[in-house]
């Protein structure tokens, strides 16, 4: 099960579309974070009046069974009328999806992740990028934490190119593990947002939008805080995923 917030990020060929059509254009509803190639912009916050008042979670929305090769199917149907309208009163749903279960959540998060933390900084460092917090994070004074980015992740090539800049031999086993998490938090991601270009009668540009998507994984870590002044260290925030 997993419970995360809608990202979504229209083409250019439909951005106008979108803003005159979509959800974004009317005040009343919930906005999304915008994560186009080299750009992000956060929208307004989400209902967080509206998630209290049901306890602090958000509508179950069941994906188990759906695949974005039948959207014509009545559980697409189904879903997409849930997600639509959870989207429209508060910006956010859970989604119940059996892609990422224990099998794969236990091995990313008690192997590959603690494999790749484990490294020495000087490794870790390799993982750099040009543009801010698109490469290595860590090593800050007074903060216990550090994060590195695997870009391009639903493509195996990619998770080895990362994986032979920190291990010059390769590690066969982490690839698979983030190849395959990865491939499978894409095909959620893509199925909501055929289902939002669906509800707002823009399909069409589904091919386009998700071409003009960038899809990474990020891995964090946060150590024990080094006393009580930096037991928290990061204001709330929304990060693109």
């Amino acid at each position: 099960m997993l419970v995360r917030p809608v990202l979504f990020s229209p083409a250019p060929t439909a951005l106008a579309l979108l803003w005159r059509n979509s959800l974004l254009h009317n005040r009343t509803l919930s906005p999304y974070l915008f994560n186009q190639r080299g750009r992000q912009r956060p929208c307004r916050n989400y209902d967080g009046e509206a998630l209290r008042l049901r306890g602090g979670a958000g509508p179950r929305i069941d994906f188990r069974g759906l695949e974005l090769a039948r959207p014509s199917s009545p559980e697409w149907a189904a879903a997409r009328s849930e997600a639509a309208a959870a989207l429209r009163r508060l910006g956010c749903f859970e989604a119940v999806y059996g892609g990422v279960g224990a099998d794969l959540k236990g091995p990313l998060m008690a192997r590959a992740a603690p494999e790749l933390f484990a490294l020495p900084l000087g490794a870790k460092t390799r993982n750099a990028s040009d543009h801010p917090f698109l490469g290595y994070i860590g090593n800050i004074p007074g903060m216990a934490y550090e994060s590195l980015r695997v870009a391009d992740a639903p493509d195996l090539h990619s998770v080895d190119k990362f994986a032979r800049l920190l291990w010059p031999q390769g590690n066969p086993s982490f690839c698979n593990i983030v190849w395959t998490y990865a491939k499978r938090m894409q095909e959620l991601e893509q199925m909501v947002e055929r289902m939002i270009l669906e509800s707002l009668g823009l399909e069409k540009y589904f091919q386009s939008h998700i071409e003009s998507l960038e899809y990474a994984v990020r891995l964090s870590e946060y150590g024990v805080p080094l006393d009580r002044e930096t037991k928290i260290a990061m204001q709330s925030h929304v990060d693109p995923t």
